[in-house]
């Protein structure tokens, strides 16, 4: 038997490709399917799960497209499971959320929800680590700043919150703000940050970083709170006025993907 194929088995009763897949899935969640675990060719799977070649290619397709799986060619080649990579997962995420009416209000409310939590579990569970790297992305924040480069700020900002949320130690936690935060970012980058909106992302995460330092975990919720909110605050008033100029602005708050859909049409033009 193949290695990783012992917790495989035929599904000739079933609808072939869903359950297929179904049967990878369960061994990832079992643990008996590990990332790298080689599952054979697509010869040997197709026998094996008594499908069709074709059957077989879409249903790995399929997978690999999931980031399941990842085919390799040549000698010792054929299909290993994958561990999915993050930056994956939040473009799947991404295109779900492109059918709803995602507002920035609606990111903010969100950051609100996680941040104080990420925070005061990384200022309970410091290390020199963390504080060396938080403290370097607060000093290049303020260079940039120092060059009027008010959107530049917000790329340090976003690690600078990354950062705290990787630290929390909940990886779920982690996921969901990397991926609002790289959604704001987006929306920032397009609602063109002032000298005011980014002189006071400085200043509140130098607080953050202060009270993470001392281990003082309610200090650094109550800091992050003040920050979300004076963010959202901020990028509400920048996003209207944003609206007004490309005359996207209607009885709702323009989502997110408008501004976005907006940039693009900006872009294809200036092409």
């Amino acid at each position: 038997m193949i290695s990783g194929m012992s917790s495989l088995g035929s599904i000739k009763s079933e609808k072939s490709t869903d359950k297929i897949i179904r049967q990878i899935r369960k061994g990832i969640l079992k643990g008996q399917l590990q990332p790298g675990t080689f599952l054979g060719s697509e010869k040997d799977l197709a026998e094996l799960f008594e499908v069709s070649k074709q059957t077989l290619r879409e249903t790995i397709n399929a997978l690999e497209y999931m980031g399941l799986v990842q085919k390799k060619k040549g000698p010792g080649g054929g299909v290993f499971i994958s561990q999915v990579p993050e930056r994956m997962a939040q473009d799947l995420l991404f295109n779900y959320f492109c059918f709803q009416q995602l507002s920035p209000e609606h990111l903010s409310e969100m950051r609100l929800a996680l941040e104080p939590v990420a925070v005061k579990a990384a200022a309970e569970n410091n290390s020199p680590e963390l504080l060396k790297r938080l403290e370097d992305l607060n000093t290049k924040a303020e260079k940039v700043f120092e060059l009027g480069n008010y959107a530049g700020v917000d790329e340090f900002a976003v690690l600078f919150h990354k950062e705290i949320a990787q630290a929390s130690g909940n990886v779920l936690v982690a996921f969901v703000l990397g991926f609002v935060e790289d959604l704001l970012s987006q929306v920032k980058a397009i609602v063109e940050e002032d000298k005011m909106f980014a002189s006071n992302i400085i200043e509140a995460h130098k607080k953050i970083y202060r009270a993470i330092k001392a281990g003082d975990g309610e200090a650094a919720a109550m800091a992050i709170r003040e920050d979300v909110t004076e963010v959202g605050a901020g990028l509400i008033r920048l996003s209207k006025k944003t609206a007004l100029a490309k005359g996207i602005a209607g009885e709702r708050e323009p989502s997110v993907f408008q501004y976005l859909a907006s940039q693009m049409e900006d872009d294809r033009k200036s092409d």
